[in-house]
């Protein structure tokens, strides 16, 4: 319950927000501050399920079971995500800002809901591409570590006094994507801002480490 009441509140509160301007740090703090935005992302070959309830417009609520195999050295992952009764409803792939899209049910064939999908996995468990280029303290004295990337799109790591990280992806300066992770609960909130936005809630139920080998291996398994 406390998902379907979180998200739309939250969702009015930020889905006109803009880019904060920084007070800048003191160049003293500037590495511990990214090494802590840093790891926030894996590091290592994982693979992940989680449990998933998704608020999509149109749909209601969806719950769902979803398979990540993650390799952040190579900048790739495989997303699958299967029905309550075990149906496949959507398996893709990112690597390195290239996208490829095997399976896809409604609503997840639609090309542009599906990369967006796996932009939203990217967003929670790939550190962004750029390295840092600024860091400092947003109004209220939240530090902010900020990354630049293409297309005018910003990513904001934000680590709170009480461990919780809250992740925001501007394109233009507008807020796009805003991830939530809090602190021990194995529990990951994403919202998609716009007309037509929805919201993630995730929550971790396995997560193993994984050979290189492993991964590869497991990114060819059953490809339609």
């Amino acid at each position: 319950m406390r998902f379907l009441l979180f998200f739309p509140f939250w969702l009015i509160l930020t889905s006109c927000a803009q880019l904060p301007g920084l007070m800048l740090s003191d160049p003293s703090r500037v590495p511990e501050m990214q090494r802590q935005c840093n790891d926030l992302f894996p590091k290592k070959n994982m693979r992940l399920v989680h449990s998933i309830e998704a608020r999509i417009p149109g749909r209601g609520i969806q719950f769902m079971t979803g398979l990540t195999l993650l390799s952040p050295g190579r900048g790739q992952f495989r997303s699958v995500m299967m029905s309550i009764e075990g149906l496949v409803i959507f398996d893709g792939v990112y690597d390195k800002e290239e996208i490829r899209i095997f399976r896809g049910i409604p609503p997840f064939d639609s090309p542009n809901f599906a990369r967006g999908l796996l932009q939203d996995v990217r967003l929670m468990l790939l550190r962004p591409e750029s390295q840092c280029a600024e860091t400092g303290w947003e109004k209220q004295g939240i530090p902010i570590c900020r990354y630049p990337g293409r297309d005018g799109m910003i990513t904001d790591v934000e680590m709170h006094p009480d461990q919780t990280a809250i992740i925001r992806q501007y394109v233009k300066k507008s807020l796009r994507r805003t991830v939530r992770i809090r602190p021990g609960s194995q529990e990951t909130e994403l919202v998609f801002h716009g007309a037509l936005g929805y919201s993630l809630y995730l929550k971790l139920l396995e997560s193993e480490e994984i050979t290189a080998e492993d991964f590869q291996e497991m990114m060819k398994v059953e490809r339609q």
